[in-house]
């Protein structure tokens, strides 16, 4: 298709072509006049010669299949679908021209969002998303490019160039189907079946990257950044941005998890965390796997003094009893005074049980993987601090971090990938998994100097668990030395 010539030109009797403003896999996009209802609008026309031949049904499908998604969709939050002709060769749709920054440029113009901005895009994309999933939609490309700031601070979703119906199969070829790797899930990453806790991941990302102004995973690799996803864990938000508040950092860590179910199940439950954020901006909360709000938890949140760190209601109906004592904690930690917390004693629990019995408003868990121990697998085996340690903790900026170790059967590993974080942290991440740890220096070309650049064994291969890894950190360019 001949674009350039195209210009100027009234396409299907209706629509005067104005200018190229993007181009897809197998399309192109206009910025056109609608001469029939007297607005500019936006045309995407389907273009073969884009596609190798042997792809051209499959994005023709696709093609299709975005029409039946936008078209079914209505919220002020996604770009609004104007009409199709799918019988026309070439086929094509208009919708809505949205005039304003992408999120990407929005947020390179601005250098750093505060987080009162970051929560209202967080809580208004969520609001589209929740739209989309419950019109049995995943969209597949979260990322901010995809994501239009309008001038009066309303954002917009586009491109449902890749989406498809929730837990069936990609109408693309396979490495078609992929979205921009920086921000691909795990799962899509490795081409399964999608569900929406896929777009919520990589609303984590894209909310990852605008709080701290970088992405969790980079490198010169889109195959290594995809391994990364699936197994590389992600430097902390606040160790990178420290002004980020911790009520943030859990939100985007819940998120971004590995696992689906570790993830906050929909956005209509990860928006009302953003909702107590945006309310509290201090917020701490209490965020488990599988566990949502419950109406009780949403209600005490909004309440005086303990909205601030999420106190669930369910927890003083327990306790009640103690009010008094617990208030009182809730009180002090809300002035910015200090909480004194006795640490329990964990060991010989099994792991489950372990985690659920600390409030993971004031403890931070590490866990430490040690194989082939003859204690019952699952057991926690030590834990640090001791029993009954008294810590003093500001339940705004710190968690008390408890390690524990716990027993695992022997196991064949994938060696993780650590590659450019920091050493502490890349050891940290190692020893936790159970290897021991060896750090050494190299020169690299590639790798900025103090960072983590090699390890033996090498990322991706197999290792037996409890195993020595030798980490190699950065001395930077050798001839610069």
């Amino acid at each position: 298709m001949d674009t350039r010539s195209m210009i100027g030109t009234v396409f299907d009797g209706r629509y005067l072509l104005i200018s190229v403003v993007g181009r897809g896999g197998s399309s192109v996009v206009f910025n056109a006049y609608d001469r029939k209802a007297g607005c500019t609008v936006a045309i995407k026309i389907f273009d073969e010669s884009l596609c190798a031949p042997e792809e051209r049904v499959a994005f023709k499908k696709q093609f299709t299949l975005e029409v039946r998604a936008l078209s079914s969709l209505s919220h002020p939050g996604i770009v609004e679908f104007k009409g199709a002709n799918l019988k026309k060769d070439p086929m094509y749709f208009a919708m809505e021209y949205v005039d304003g920054l992408t999120l990407k440029e929005y947020a390179l113009r601005k250098k750093a969002l505060s987080q009162k901005e970051i929560v209202a895009f967080a809580s208004q994309i969520l609001s589209a998303l929740d739209h989309i999933h419950k019109n049995g939609i995943v969209h597949c490309d979260i990322k901010p490019q995809n994501v239009i700031v309008l001038q009066n601070g309303r954002v917009k979703l586009i491109d449902f160039g890749i989406s498809r119906i929730s837990g069936r199969a990609p109408e693309l070829p396979p490495d078609k189907a992929v979205g921009t790797v920086s921000y691909v899930s795990p799962e899509q990453a490795e081409g399964k079946l999608l569900d929406y806790r896929s777009d919520i991941y990589s609303l984590g990302i894209l909310l990852y990257e605008i709080t701290t102004g970088r992405l969790p995973f980079v490198h010169d690799d889109p195959g290594r950044v995809a391994e990364m996803h699936t197994s590389a864990p992600p430097r902390r938000p606040r160790s990178i941005a420290p002004d980020t508040s911790k009520g943030m950092e859990q939100i985007i860590l819940k998120a971004i998890a590995k696992k689906p179910h570790m993830r906050f199940s929909s956005a209509d439950e990860m928006k009302q965390y953003v909702e107590i954020l945006k309310k509290n901006p201090r917020s701490v909360f209490r965020l488990q796997a599988n566990s949502g709000i419950s109406s009780g938890e949403i209600q005490h949140a909004d309440a005086p003094y303990s909205s601030l760190i999420g106190v669930c209601a369910a927890l003083v109906l327990t306790f009640a009893v103690a009010f008094p004592l617990i208030f009182g904690s809730v009180m002090k930690g809300t002035f910015g005074d200090t909480v004194s917390l006795s640490v329990p004693d964990l060991r010989g629990l099994p792991y489950e049980r372990a985690i659920g019995s600390l409030d993971d408003r004031y403890y931070d868990v590490e866990i430490i993987n040690v194989y082939g121990s003859n204690a019952e697998d699952g057991r926690v085996l030590a834990q640090f601090p001791r029993p009954n340690t008294t810590m003093e903790i500001d339940p705004f900026e710190t968690q008390c971090t408890i390690s524990l170790s716990i027993s695992v059967p022997p196991a064949t590993l994938k060696m993780i990938d650590i590659i450019s974080l920091p050493p502490e942290e890349a050891a940290a991440v190692l020893r936790r998994e159970g290897y021991s740890v060896t750090v050494k220096q190299k020169f690299s070309d590639t790798v900025t100097k103090g960072l983590c650049c090699e390890t033996f064994p090498k990322a991706g291969s197999e290792t037996a668990g409890g195993s020595e890894v030798i980490l190699y950190v950065s001395m930077g360019p050798e001839n610069n030395s």
